[in-house]
């Protein structure tokens, strides 16, 4: 990605003509890289912070939305990234990928094996902060997820549906039960 740019526009199109731009934009999202008005960057991390804003005055609506990349070398697998992080800063990654993952199987489409060998990761170095009151349900869980990537491996999506079903219901009886 570039050290810096910027670029502007302004145009005008059809509900459709817009939606069709959106909708390219959104396929390269998920294919990896951001790509609007004939241009392309890749995208190297697989998650984003974004913001948006809706304002509406005086009869106009008007619509931004904007979304930052912190870069990380593209050489580097996501699954490789070290896990020199606090207990709290684990936990959030590991919801982020798991809200991820479960997006991708609700909507009917595969999660990528990247984010399912991060979250297996983010398992794997919080498990020294698993209190022993609910390690159990902890392992449960995370023998789960590890069969996520067995299930992707055959392209068993039924399979994942289930185990994602599964993973969820486990978190939310955890959670009622030890938070």
């Amino acid at each position: 990605m570039p050290k810096e740019t910027k670029r502007k526009g302004l145009g005008a199109a059809s509900r459709d003509e817009l939606a069709l731009k959106l909708e390219g934009l959104s396929k390269a999202l998920r294919e990896g890289f951001f790509e609007f008005e004939g241009e392309r960057w890749p995208l190297p991390k697989e998650f984003l912070e974004y913001k948006w804003e809706v304002k509406i005055k005086e009869g106009k609506l008007k619509f931004a939305l904007t979304f930052q990349l912190e870069e990380t070398p593209p050489e580097v697998p996501l699954s490789r990234i070290s896990f020199k992080k606090s207990p709290k800063q684990i936990k959030k990654q590991m919801g982020a990928l798991w809200k991820s993952i479960w997006r991708d199987i609700r909507a009917g489409n595969l999660p990528s094996r990247s984010q399912i060998e991060a979250l297996e990761e983010c398992f794997k170095a919080y498990r020294p902060f698993a209190d022993q009151s609910w390690e159990a349900a902890w392992e449960d869980c995370y023998q789960k997820v590890r069969k996520l990537s067995e299930a992707l491996d055959k392209g068993d999506f039924a399979l994942l549906e289930t185990l994602a079903s599964e993973i969820l219901a486990l978190e939310k009886a955890c959670h009622r039960r030890y938070k």
